[in-house]
């Protein structure tokens, strides 16, 4: 990714995407320092190629918005808001491409986290660091390629323990305070 890049050559491709995630992930196990890590890398790409990574994020989380997903996390926290459910896809994003395509081909296997990973999947930041950089150096705000989904793909949960301990057993098991 040349800095020289014209805004209309900028596009970032997926496998560019996910190598600086995966650089990131890398670097820490913390997510606030895979935020700052982020933040490094980005710094040093164009303005455009900052767009460009943020519109990938984008997608990228706006492909985990799932009930399925929102259903894991609402049992690994014991609720989930939904500005709670934007953190928590995030830092999956920040975790790598084999990590997020783990959850959303199967959201209870969520359950062989550690202790420390599941802490941090509702930490607030790592979304906003392309944005903050577009805007510190352009004074506006980084505009969204695409509307936000308008409602989560796949069956909707019910909060019946039941029905979760059927829908996800190993976080239900690990998770569930009754």
């Amino acid at each position: 990714m040349a800095d020289q890049r014209t805004f209309a050559e900028a596009a970032m491709t997926l496998d560019e995407f996910w190598t600086l995630i995966e650089q990131t992930k890398d670097a820490s196990a913390d997510i606030d320092e895979r935020t700052e890590v982020l933040r490094a890398k980005l710094s040093r790409l164009s303005t455009e190629d900052v767009a460009a990574f943020d519109r990938r994020f984008t997608e990228t989380l706006d492909r985990a918005y799932s009930h399925d997903l929102w259903g894991a996390a609402y049992i690994i926290q014991g609720g989930c808001s939904d500005d709670a459910f934007w953190d928590f896809r995030s830092v999956l994003i920040s975790m790598g491409k084999d990590a997020f395509e783990r959850a959303i081909r199967d959201p209870d296997s969520l359950a062989s986290l550690s202790a420390e990973d599941l802490d941090e999947l509702y930490a607030e930041g790592f979304q906003y660091v392309a944005g903050s950089i577009y805007e510190e150096r352009t004074g506006v705000l980084l505009e969204r390629s695409h509307p936000h989904p308008p409602k989560p793909v796949g069956e909707k949960r019910s909060d019946d323990p039941d029905e979760l301990r059927k829908r996800w057993p190993k976080l239900f098991a690990k998770h569930w305070e009754e």
